[in-house]
Parts: C-alpha cells; sequence; structure tokens
C-alpha cells in the first residue's frame, strides 16, 4: 500500500510541490480519521497524549516532506531503498528509548537485508549517477528514515496510552496544519483527475497507518523493523510497469537478500516456542 502511494506521490510531484501534495494527502486522510474518531468516540483526551501526538504530527509531516523529495529527484527504488535505513534507526531506538532485547537472528535479519539495499543502491550509481539535485533527494530520504524509525517508536513507547482512534486523527490533522502555510504559498488548482488522485494517497496513507499503527503497538519494533524491506520488491516492480525502470542483475540479487533476511525474522525459533514481543 505505502509503495502504490509512492508511486502516486511520484506520478504528481512532476506537476505540483512536495507542499501542496502533502498537504493535501493529509487533508483527505484527516476527513476519514476525523469519521473514524466521531464513529468510535475514544475518552482519552489527557495533556500528556496530546503533546505526544504533537510531537509525532511534526515527526510524520517532516518524514512525508523529505520522502516526496527524495521521489522527485531520485529514481523509486533508490528512493525507497535509501528510506529503508529505518530498521537501522528503529533497532537502536529501541534499545535507547524503550530498552529492548534482540534475538540475534533479528539483528542478522537486518543486517542481510541491508546488504540487499547496498548491493541494490550502488549498482545503480555505478550505471546510471546521480546528480547535485539527486544527492540533496537521497539524503532527504536519509533524513526521512529517520524521523519515520523516531514516529514508530513513539507509537510503541506510547502503546496502551493513547487509543488508535486519537493517534490516528492527529497523525493526520497535525501535519495538515504544519503543512498549510508551505502548502498556501505553493499552491496551484489541482485538476479534477489529481484531485481524485489526491483523495486516494489520503485514504491509502490512512489504511497504512492503521495498520502500522496495529503492529507497532503489539509487536516488539526490533521484530517488525526487517519486515519494511518487503516494500522494496514492490517498489521494484512498480517502477518497471509505470517508470519502465527495468530491474538488473544487482537488483535481483539484493531482492533475494532481502526476501532471505525477511524470512529468518519471520521464523520461529527452533524450540518452536513463540517469539518475545
Amino acid at each position: 500500500m505505502f509503495c502504490i502511494t509512492d508511486v502516486l506521490v511520484k506520478l504528481e510531484s512532476a506537476s505540483y510541490s512536495v507542499f501542496q501534495i502533502a498537504f493535501v494527502r493529509y487533508l483527505f486522510g484527516t476527513a476519514g480519521s476525523f469519521a473514524f474518531w466521531t464513529f468510535r468516540r475514544p475518552r482519552q483526551r489527557h495533556c500528556r497524549s496530546i503533546l505526544a501526538n504533537s510531537v509525532r504530527s511534526v515527526l510524520v509531516a517532516s518524514t512525508t516532506i523529505m520522502f516526496s523529495f527524495s521521489l522527485s529527484t531520485l529514481p523509486l527504488a533508490d528512493a525507497v531503498a535509501l528510506s529503508f535505513l529505518s530498521p537501522f534507526f528503529i533497532i537502536i531506538l529501541g534499545n535507547l528509548v524503550l530498552e529492548e532485547r534482540y534475538e540475534k537472528r533479528i539483528l542478522l535479519s537486518v543486517a542481510i537485508g541491508f546488504s540487499g539495499i547496498v548491493v541494490i543502491f550502488f549498482g545503480q550509481i555505478s550505471l546510471t549517477g546521480y546528480g547535485k539535485g539527486a544527492y540533496l533527494g537521497a539524503v532527504a530520504a536519509v533524513l526521512s528514515a529517520l524521523t519515520y524509525a523516531s514516529n514508530l517508536i513513539l507509537v510503541r513507547a506510547r502503546r496502551g496510552s493513547d487509543a488508535m482512534e486519537t493517534v490516528l486523527l492527529f497523525q493526520n490533522a497535525g501535519p495538515a496544519l504544519v503543512l498549510l502555510p508551505p502548502a498556501i504559498i505553493a499552491w496551484k488548482s489541482p485538476e479534477t483527475e489529481d484531485l481524485f488522485i489526491f483523495a486516494v494517497v489520503g485514504f491509502l496513507g490512512l489504511g497504512c497507518h492503521i495498520l502500522l499503527i496495529t503492529a507497532y503497538s503489539k509487536i516488539k519494533a526490533a521484530r517488525l523493523a526487517p519486515t519494511e524491506y518487503t516494500a522494496l520488491l514492490w517498489a521494484e516492480l512498480l517502477g518497471y510497469a509505470v517508470f519502465h525502470e527495468i530491474p538488473r542483475s544487482m537488483t535481483i540479487l539484493g531482492s533475494a537478500l532481502i526476501f532471505v533476511g525477511t524470512v529468518i525474522a519471520g521464523t520461529r525459533r527452533i524450540d518452536g516456542s513463540a517469539p518475545e514481543v
């Protein structure tokens, strides 16, 4: 689902600024999350919850702006590959903030998955090269990985403290407010077709956030982190289908490593017991 939104954002970035795209996305997401919140009516309205979710709003807005910029300057697979530094940030922050302990196979799976990204990324550079704008996009992708990881760690840290409806509302309405001023400055009246695409991006993003919040509130961050790599496989497929970016041998090798890492992460321990969550 995230890869589909990435494709749509990349398509729209040729005509609209990243601020406008992100703002309209979260505007539609706010409409959906508000309807969800109104239907469920959670009772949690503590000041600590408001503060924590306000911080998350800034992190989400920052992630969206930086990653949207990277999509506008890099090939889809490269932007997604660089953003997959997030599992490393998730593991580091999970240890520093949540004091999570890891099984060795989790660390092994992340290392294998990251080696796959290195193979793909340097394979792309050796063949295509990067311009100045693309290097800025690469930096933005890495920074977006850090803010993305920070957001998920905060979700994990506050599991059980915030109702999902409240988290979703803040995660959409907050970024919309943060992005409103730059979106107004860069505003361009969208065509009807583009407005429909923005709506699809917004509601797909809302669905993705529901799944992420549910997963990271129930399972250790380090265990989920390696599964982030599977999106790169979808990025390669969609990059070929939509942008005619043909996967090369290095891409196939890297994708195979990513697949192996994900399988290791999802395999139960030999004694048959359920993994610690």
